[in-house]
């Protein structure tokens, strides 16, 4: 039992040294998650309570976002988006146990940031988190990796932000990503693209939540299939573009 109900979520309980030995006694094992993930049609509150034993706190603290989600709440809409829109479609180079599990543990990190008193540590805390999870359940390093550099960042979001965006510093930041992911930039933003997708995605009335970043998607949920609304789309278009110019 790690992060229970009755952890306490105080500066000096975590702090990122504490936190990495108490991730040493974790009680998740590879063999639960091959289990629920070996049927293609296991539901989000089943896989989602592989996790309850160890970080049951975490999960029932505040997700630290205006519409007062917990992190429970937050983390079961993105499994749902992913299963809605995305499981069982080609991944580059990673498989949808692993990724479903990364899935998961996204923002496991955020609560302990916002508990230290600085939310925007969230990836300070994740991505180590996420590393020694990952590893103790004995997926590929490789894999590992690439999650790491997926999760660790917001390019595509801080550019879609962007009034007027610098494109070279936008690829140059993808290409970094990337190469910490051992992936060529194309497929590492494809990757992040569809991460963002189910990510950012779950803060919409499709995901079961409040109306957020509607405008952002097009969802078509009898097809199976979600996109960058038109207008979104021709900017994600842009920097492909941008990203081809410099690769090509």
């Amino acid at each position: 039992m790690i992060y229970t109900k009755e952890m306490d979520l105080s500066p000096e309980n975590t702090s990122l040294p504490e936190v990495q030995r108490a991730l040493q006694g974790m009680a998740l094992t590879r063999a639960e998650i091959d289990e629920v993930t070996a049927d293609p049609e296991h539901d989000v509150a089943t896989f989602l309570s592989l996790f309850e034993a160890d970080f049951k706190s975490l999960l029932d603290a505040d997700a630290g976002v205006w519409e007062e989600y917990t992190l429970r709440r937050h983390t079961a809409m993105v499994l749902g988006q992913y299963h809605k829109y995305f499981r069982g479609k080609p991944l580059p180079h990673l498989d949808h146990p692993f990724f479903e599990t990364v899935l998961a543990l996204h923002d496991i990190g955020k609560p302990l940031a916002i508990a230290a008193g600085d939310k925007r540590m969230q990836h300070e805390y994740t991505v180590p988190m996420m590393g020694i999870i990952l590893a103790q359940l004995d997926f590929p390093q490789n894999q590992i990796d690439i999650a790491l550099a997926v999760v660790h960042g917001d390019t595509i979001g801080h550019y879609l932000k962007d009034g007027e965006p610098d494109m070279k510093k936008y690829v140059t930041e993808l290409e970094e990503r990337a190469t910490h992911a051992g992936l060529s930039v194309e497929d590492f933003l494809t990757l992040t693209a569809i991460f963002f997708q189910i990510d950012a995605g779950s803060y919409t009335e499709d995901a079961g939540g409040l109306k957020s970043l509607d405008a952002l998607f097009s969802f078509h949920p009898d097809e199976g299939r979600m996109t960058f609304s038109p207008r979104i789309e021709e900017k994600m278009q842009k920097l492909r573009d941008a990203i081809a110019t410099v690769t090509h």
